[in-house]
């Protein structure tokens, strides 16, 4: 059977725009900034319920729902908003500036200081970690407009990213089973079992280097290739559970 779609209708400016498979609304912070919900971009100032919305059958999100403002607007006949999000936890490095120019005469070019391996026509910058970065922009008739943006860091730790599956054969890759972020929350309990909900291996303070499953049992012996499932307690946090498979 195919999953039904959800469909919304908006004009905006006489556009008819299409608001295909509704996300459920967020709550944003009121802090201010910019953040990526799942396949939607957000940007905002104020804690407000916004849903995004955009053309049938485009990636570009609008926005119809919520109180939406730019964190920055600069310049006043050639001008442009400044969006920008701050690292979300410690070590991300996934802050972002988001520019939307307005009145330009022409291709507009951006100059990002310190540098980011990217285009100059590029106004959409992702992945960027803590710091100050300067912001040059600049249309075909040499309108120029500079901003400084910081990116502040997170003192948020990081959630944990589970994979589901690696390879202990001894070729030098994914030969131990990784957990992204477990070192940070040293009490915890990682458990592995069989298809039969047998205990197959199983440490406290999984670590990522000295503690972490190679593939073998308690005993040492190897594990044949299969499903196995895993159940993994940090202290002061719901038990997460899933599966692995284990290639050779």
């Amino acid at each position: 059977m195919k999953k039904a779609l959800t469909y919304g209708l908006f004009f905006i400016s006489g556009v008819l725009f299409a608001q295909i498979n509704v996300p459920p609304p967020q709550v944003i912070n009121s802090a201010g900034g910019s953040k990526k919900i799942g396949s939607n971009y957000y940007a905002f100032n104020i804690g407000e319920t916004v849903v995004g919305t955009g053309p049938s059958g485009s990636a570009t999100n609008y926005f119809t729902q919520g109180f939406l403002q730019p964190d920055y607007k600069i310049g006043s006949a050639f001008s442009a908003s400044i969006y920008f999000s701050n690292e979300t936890c410690q070590g991300a490095a996934d802050g972002s500036i988001v520019i939307n120019p307005y009145n330009n005469k022409g291709l507009v070019k951006y100059t990002i200081s310190p540098s980011p391996s990217l285009a100059d026509t590029t106004s959409s910058i992702f992945n960027l970690p803590p710091g100050t970065y300067s912001i040059s922009i600049t249309d075909s008739t040499g309108n120029t407009l500079i901003k400084n943006i910081t990116i502040s860091a997170s003192t948020e730790t990081c959630p944990i990213k589970v994979y589901h599956a690696f390879s202990p054969n001894n070729d030098g890759l994914n030969d131990t089973y990784i957990i992204d972020g477990l070192e940070n929350y040293p009490k915890n309990h990682v458990y592995f079992f069989n298809r039969w909900g047998q205990l197959v291996w199983d440490k406290a303070k999984y670590n990522n280097t000295t503690i972490v499953w190679d593939g073998k049992d308690n005993a040492g012996a190897v594990l044949t290739s299969g499903t196995y499932f895993y159940v993994i307690e940090i202290e002061g946090k719901k038990a997460q559970k899933g599966w692995v498979e284990i290639t050779k």
